[in-house]
C-alpha cells in the first residue's frame, strides 16, 4: 500500500515502501530480488538554491560573493499569491500538521545540509539521453506494431533488440533484468510497455478494438517550461503536441483521466477549456500534491513565490457519471524521489471506482509499474539497476 495514513480528504503516501513491497513480492525465491536505494528519498532539507542556504547558515547574512553564481539573471519582483492560492495552502498546513500529530513524521533532523550528501549519491546514476535516443530513431511502421512476450530471462536474450517500437508484455511471475550498452535494466512482471515516439503511440491506438481502451489513464506531460528548457533537463511539447495525442482513442466510455500540470495558468486553462472538451472528457475536481521532507515540511517553504503544492487534474468522460468522492479535492502528502519530476504512484486512490481487472495507462511514463501499460521515450530509465540495491544473496541461487 503507498496510502500509509488516511483522514477525510487528505492522505500521506509512502512512495519507497510501495516500490519495495511491490518488488519483495515479486521477487524470485531462487533468483533475482531488488530495492529501491533509500537515498533516492533522503530529503531532509526544504529546497534552496545553494546560495540561499549558505546564506541561511551565517545567520542571516548575505553570503559571500565567491559562493554566487557570476551569471545572474534578473530577479521577478514578488507576487503576492492569490486567496484561493493562500487558503489551500492553509489547508495543506492543517493536513500535515495532523500528520504529525498521528505521529506519521520523525521530529526534524538537527543536520540539514541542502540534501546535498543525498544528491552526491545520485550523481552519475541512470542513463540520461541512452533510451530517448534510441526511441527517437526513425521506424517504419508498415507492417504494424511488432510485439514481444518475455515469460522468461531466456525470452529476453534472445530478443533484446525488441525493446524499442516494441509493444513488450512482461509475463514472467519474477522480475527480469534486460542489458542495454552494458547498462542493466529490472523489467517487472505482468508489466506492459512501449518505448517510442508519439508516431508509435498513434499506431498503438489505432490498433485497439472497440471496448479495448483503457480503464484508468495518468499522464504527466513535458509542457514547455523556461526554466526546463535552459537547463535542457528533458525535451518539451507544446500544447498542440499534448493535444493531439490519442487520448480518445486510448478510452473507454467509464475512463478515469489523471492529468499532472504545472501550476502555469495558461496550461490549467488549456486543459479546461480545450484538452478535456477534445477528448471528450469532463472535469471531476483537482487534487494537491504536497512534497514534504522526511520530518513532514514541505520542500518548498510558504512564504516563497513559488506554490508549495503540485496539481493532478481529475477527469471522466463526458458518458459516465462522476462518483461523489472525485468531486471533492483530495490533498495528498509524500517525500518525493530526488530524481527530477518524478510523481507519486496514484492508483491505489482510484482503485474503488475501477473494475478489478482493469486496464491501466500511463503516459510519459519513466518506470514500470505492475498491471499497466506504460508508454514514454524512456520508459525504462528508473528501471536502470543504479537506482537498486541487491538482495540477491549466494544462498537464494543455491
Amino acid at each position: 500500500m503507498s496510502i500509509v495514513f488516511q483522514k477525510n480528504r487528505m492522505c500521506v503516501m509512502d512512495t519507497l515502501h510501495y516500490f519495495n513491497h511491490s518488488l519483495e513480492l515479486m521477487s524470485n525465491r531462487r533468483g533475482l530480488s531488488y530495492q529501491l536505494k533509500e537515498c533516492l528519498f533522503d530529503v531532509k532539507s526544504q529546497y534552496r538554491m545553494n546560495s540561499a542556504h549558505e546564506a541561511s547558515l551565517s545567520s542571516g547574512s548575505i553570503c559571500d560573493s565567491g559562493n554566487v553564481r557570476k551569471r545572474r539573471r534578473k530577479r521577478k519582483l514578488s507576487v503576492s499569491k492569490s486567496s484561493d492560492v493562500v487558503e489551500r495552502e492553509e489547508e495543506i498546513t492543517k493536513a500535515i500538521t495532523s500528520a504529525k500529530l498521528s505521529g506519521m513524521f520523525p521530529e526534524k533532523s538537527a543536520e540539514e545540509d541542502n540534501n546535498k550528501s543525498a544528491l552526491h549519491l545520485l550523481e552519475g546514476l541512470g542513463c540520461d539521453g541512452l533510451l530517448v535516443s534510441y526511441s527517437l530513431l526513425p521506424h517504419d511502421y508498415t507492417d504494424g506494431l511488432p510485439t514481444a512476450v518475455f515469460t522468461s530471462q531466456q525470452d529476453i536474450n534472445s530478443q533484446e533488440h525488441r525493446l524499442f517500437h516494441c509493444l513488450v508484455s512482461v509475463t514472467s511471475p519474477h522480475t527480469l533484468t534486460v542489458e542495454l550498452n552494458g547498462r542493466k535494466f529490472i523489467l517487472l512482471p505482468q508489466s506492459r510497455f512501449l518505448m517510442s515516439d508519439i508516431m508509435g503511440l498513434n499506431i498503438y491506438s489505432n490498433s485497439l478494438a472497440a471496448g479495448e481502451g483503457f480503464h484508468f489513464i495518468v499522464m504527466d506531460p513535458p509542457w514547455q517550461n523556461k526554466s526546463i528548457k535552459r537547463k535542457r533537463i528533458y525535451k518539451t511539447l507544446s500544447n498542440t503536441d499534448i493535444l493531439n495525442l490519442p487520448i480518445k482513442q486510448l478510452s473507454t466510455d467509464q475512463t478515469i483521466l489523471a492529468l499532472w500540470c504545472t501550476n502555469k495558468s495558461s496550461h490549467r486553462d488549456f486543459i479546461l477549456h480545450t484538452m478535456l472538451p477534445r477528448w471528450g472528457y469532463k472535469l471531476a475536481s483537482v487534487w494537491y500534491w504536497c512534497k514534504v521532507t522526511r520530518s513532514g515540511d514541505p520542500v518548498v517553504p510558504r512564504d516563497k513565490d513559488k506554490k508549495t503544492y503540485e496539481s493532478l487534474f481529475i477527469a471522466v468522460r463526458c458518458e459516465r457519471e462522476i462518483p461523489d468522492e472525485l468531486k471533492e479535492s483530495t490533498i495528498f502528502i509524500s517525500v518525493p524521489s530526488l530524481v527530477h519530476s518524478a510523481k507519486p504512484p496514484v492508483i491505489e486512490m482510484f482503485r474503488k471506482h475501477l473494475p478489478q481487472d482493469a486496464r491501466c495507462l500511463e503516459l510519459f511514463a519513466r518506470n514500470l509499474l505492475p498491471h499497466f501499460t506504460s508508454w514514454g521515450n524512456e520508459v525504462l530509465k528508473l528501471q536502470d539497476t543504479d537506482y537498486y540495491q541487491s538482495l540477491t544473496t549466494e544462498s537464494t541461487l543455491t
